[in-house]
Formats: structure tokens, C-alpha cells, sequence
């Protein structure tokens, strides 16, 4: 981070430039809490700098910047020409250059299920019971923000997804299709986190069984935006601002398969359509060296106390 001493940001105050300056030089300070005036007085000291905090997120190297997007529009583009050339209007599809309608993705992040109830319980209140049920259900934002009561049995500890939120920028948001047709699917959820559903339906959803879920107070759906404001704070006070919400459906496919899962299944339960796309989530679980490292254990420990053969 850069420093300066420039003037004071609006409605910054001294004491939290002087513990952003004492974190940016190697100063042991707590994030929050009174600061001690030793630091404060350092801070001034040193010509009461800024410090420019990095970005929220990392920065995208220009080489890779946009490859999903490209790598979209590349696969419609050669669809829609073998098409054409189905139909006769071409003589050759032009779109065959190995690989380009594949895009490297980001490797997927994920949280423990102790960070996923810290990041609960720095949220807004009446959104803490969506990451719980992000991260144990595998929902996208868009099917769990637009659950009605009508689609939840805290009961039989199921949500049934039969729509989603579509955000397009300068139109308000509305209710549209899942985004594929395995989409439409019933996820059972751990007792816990219905248990959490439930508390939350009494304390802030309506009896109607149209009203959302989740809702802003006055009953509207939740703009993407705004869930990702309140969950990047919530990631940071957490350490965590390598997460975004959509890393919480990967969350939940890592604790499916931790819990045995098997491809199929974590398919059926994320909507995926194909098997590929669920085998994405996969590499995240694969713990299974570990755990074979772990059922070796034994035998390590027994040779440790044999003296080592003599070489011949």
C-alpha cells in the first residue's frame, strides 16, 4: 500500500488512518477496539500519512482478463454457425481453433463450516440464515433470493427450486426461469440449518406463502449488488476476501462430498446438466491422500521404534 501525507478523507477519522498506517508498516494492532495513543503518536510522528488500502479483490492479469466471457461468445458463435452450415447457407463452420470455446475458470474458493458461521453472523440479520443455507444447500444466488415460504418444509427439511432473481442492470429484478432445466429440483438440508430456516420464517417472513424468503424489509427481492456489498464486508472481517457469494455453492458441493457424496448425487443437488460440471466442485474434497496418510499412521508410529536395518 502507498502512503502520504495527504489530507484526511470525509468522515475518516485519525484513529483509523493511524491503525491502517500501523498495520501497512508491521505493527502487531487489533482491527477493531481502541487503539493505544503509542501508535497514534507514531502515526503522527511519521507525518500523519494515508494509506491507500489494495484492492477488495486481486486484480485479473490483462492476459487472462475476460477468457470466460470470450470463451462464451466463441462457443455461441460456433453454434450458430453449424448451424448455418446444417442449413446449407455455408459451405464450412470458420470456428475451429482448438480450445478456444474452453476458459481456464479461477480456482473456486471455500470456507470451513466455522468460517461459513462467522461470515452468518456478520451479515445483516435477516440475511445470516442465507449463507447458512448457501453453504449447506449449494443454492446460486439466484434460486435461494427468490424462495418463497411456499417453497421451504422446514418439516421435512427441503427447499424446492422452481425459480430465480434475474438482475438486468436499469431494470428492477424479476422472478424468471432456473437457469437449466435440472435446475428445478428439491435439496434436502441438515437438521441445523432448518432448524435456523424456521426461526428465521418466524421472525422475518410474512405468513403468505408467496412472500420471499429473503426479502429487503419491505418485501422486495435483493438485488445481487446488495448481497455482495454485505458479504464482501463480512469476508473481511473474517480474513476471508478471497470469497465471494458464489464460493459458497462450491462450499456446499465440497461438504457434499466430503459427506460421501458421490458425482451423481453432488450433480442432481447443485442442478447441474452434467457430470462435468459438478466434477468441477470435486478437486476441493479430494482429500483422499490425506486420508490415506492418516490410516498409514500406524504403521509409521510402530516402525519408529524398531532400530533401522543395518545396510549390507
Amino acid at each position: 500500500a502507498d502512503t502520504a501525507p495527504a489530507a484526511r478523507p470525509a468522515g475518516v477519522t485519525s484513529e483509523w488512518l493511524a491503525r491502517r498506517w500501523a498495520r501497512s508498516v508491521g505493527r502487531d494492532v487489533s482491527a477493531t477496539g481502541r487503539l493505544p495513543r503509542a501508535v497514534v503518536a507514531a502515526w503522527e510522528a511519521a507525518g500523519r500519512p494515508v494509506v491507500t488500502p489494495p484492492p477488495s479483490r486481486p486484480v485479473v492479469a490483462p492476459e487472462v482478463a475476460g477468457r470466460a466471457t470470450a470463451a462464451r461468445a466463441y462457443a455461441t458463435l460456433r453454434a450458430v454457425l453449424t448451424v448455418a452450415v446444417r442449413d446449407g447457407l455455408l459451405s464450412a463452420n470458420p470456428c475451429q481453433i482448438p480450445g478456444a470455446a474452453n476458459a481456464q475458470h479461477r480456482e473456486r474458493g471455500t470456507a470451513s463450516p466455522a468460517e461459513v458461521a462467522q461470515l452468518a453472523a456478520h451479515m445483516p440479520a435477516r440475511y445470516a440464515a442465507a449463507v447458512w443455507l448457501a453453504a449447506w444447500s449449494g443454492l446460486r444466488y439466484g434460486e435461494l433470493f427468490a424462495l418463497a415460504r411456499e417453497h421451504v418444509d422446514v418439516e421435512a427439511r427441503t427447499v424446492r427450486v422452481e425459480r430465480a432473481l434475474v438482475n438486468v442492470p436499469g431494470q428492477p429484478v424479476a422472478f424468471g426461469q432456473p437457469k437449466t432445466r435440472k435446475s428445478v429440483r428439491t435439496v434436502r438440508i441438515p437438521a441445523t440449518v432448518a432448524q435456523l430456516i424456521a426461526a428465521h420464517l418466524a421472525e422475518y417472513v410474512p405468513d403468505a406463502p408467496g412472500a420471499l424468503v429473503f426479502a429487503l424489509p419491505d418485501g422486495r427481492p435483493v438485488a445481487n449488488v446488495r448481497v455482495s456489498a454485505w458479504f464482501r464486508k463480512a469476508r473481511a472481517v473474517i480474513g476471508r476476501d478471497d470469497l465471494t457469494w458464489h464460493d459458497l455453492r462450491h462450499t456446499g458441493a465440497m461438504f457434499a462430498y466430503r459427506a460421501g457424496a458421490s458425482v451423481p448425487a453432488v450433480q442432481a443437488r447443485l442442478g447441474h446438466t452434467t457430470m462435468r460440471a459438478a466434477m468441477i466442485y470435486a478437486h476441493a474434497a479430494d482429500d483422499s491422500d490425506a486420508v490415506l496418510a492418516d490410516a498409514l499412521e500406524p504403521y509409521a508410529a510402530a516402525a519408529a521404534g524398531v532400530p533401522k536395518l543395518r545396510a549390507v
